[in-house]
């Protein structure tokens, strides 16, 4: 479910990514990351839009900081993905890396 989740989360960013709101429209305008009109969401943002739970949102953003904490001690999710000279790419990057650490996790309790 967590890798799913996180797949949901890179497909969001791919198609539009911010920094400053959770969510925007195709004018810009600060949305609800649910609204249907999103065309471009912030990390944290990304993570509302696809989760359905509390307990879902805390276990991606747990994920997220985990990848964060190995780059950047002392950063959350919003404060790393809001800063200044953060690019999309490393954003996504992110993310696939937290997608790449639940996997081999996945893949090694399976093994035992």
């Amino acid at each position: 479910m967590l890798v799913e989740k996180l797949k949901e989360v890179y497909a969001v960013l791919d198609r539009g990514w911010t920094r400053g709101a959770y969510a925007r429209d195709k004018k810009g305008r600060v949305i609800d990351p649910k609204d249907d009109r999103v065309v471009e969401c912030c990390l944290s943002g990304a993570v509302r839009r696809v989760c359905t739970s509390t307990t879902e949102i805390e276990m991606l953003s747990s994920a997220l900081n985990e990848e964060i904490g190995k780059i950047a001690s002392g950063y959350g999710i919003v404060w790393w993905n809001d800063c200044h000279d953060r690019t999309k790419e490393e954003v996504l990057q992110l993310v696939q890396s937290a997608i790449d650490a639940c996997q081999s996790s996945e893949k090694k309790i399976t093994d035992v």
